[in-house]
């Protein structure tokens, strides 16, 4: 049997959102360097086709409110924390951070938005993430290794922001990595069931 609906369109999603977020610091003004400057830098007001990261922020989003849709009915706290990220990654794609190049001018309420946002979806997939594992935890399943690994990521990836900034985009991009991965698992597993 072919991959049903809900397997394509996520796989679909996952994978522009992979390209997005790959491709947004190659098509950066010199200067860019991803392994120091976040994915929000390169989806920075007033920066040239800072769009390329907006756009990977705002599918991100996307791809976790399409998890929450399918999630819904089985797993309700897990699927209102995957909304709460994904509205907060769908934010701070349309409030974007202040420019990394400094001649740039910018709008410190939208930076202040922004910022505000990138908190709160970091929370949420956090609690998405515990709410999950609990979940399995109760239904007496085992959870799978992705969920623990997502989970490290996102509180190793947190405090490494404020221990290693020298490389606190390469340590964001991994976070990122593993949190999509783990999105397309949780799409994966819930199109399975519904086959």
């Amino acid at each position: 049997m072919g991959l049903n609906r809900t397997r394509l369109i996520a796989n679909l999603l996952v994978a522009s959102t992979f390209v997005l977020l790959a491709l947004a610091p190659m098509v950066m003004p010199a200067g860019y360097d991803f392994v120091h400057h976040s994915i929000s830098e390169s989806a920075a007001q007033l920066t040239p086709k800072a769009w390329v990261g907006r756009s990977g922020l705002a599918l991100f989003g996307i791809v976790a409110l399409f998890a929450a849709r399918h999630l819904w009915r089985r797993e309700r706290t897990t699927a209102a924390a995957l909304i709460a990220f994904g509205l907060a990654m769908t934010t701070s794609a349309i409030w974007s951070h202040r420019p990394w190049l400094v001649e740039l001018p910018y709008d410190a309420a939208e930076d202040m938005v922004h910022s505000a946002a990138a908190q709160i979806s970091g929370l949420a997939i956090s609690l998405a993430m515990i709410a999950r594992i609990i979940s399995r935890l109760a239904s007496r399943l085992h959870p799978d290794w992705l969920d623990w690994a997502a989970l490290a990521t996102v509180f190793g990836g947190s405090a490494g922001f404020g221990l290693f900034p020298a490389i606190g985009g390469l340590i964001q991009r991994a976070m990122f990595a593993t949190v999509l991965l783990w999105l397309w698992q949780e799409l994966d597993k819930s199109s399975r069931r519904s086959q």
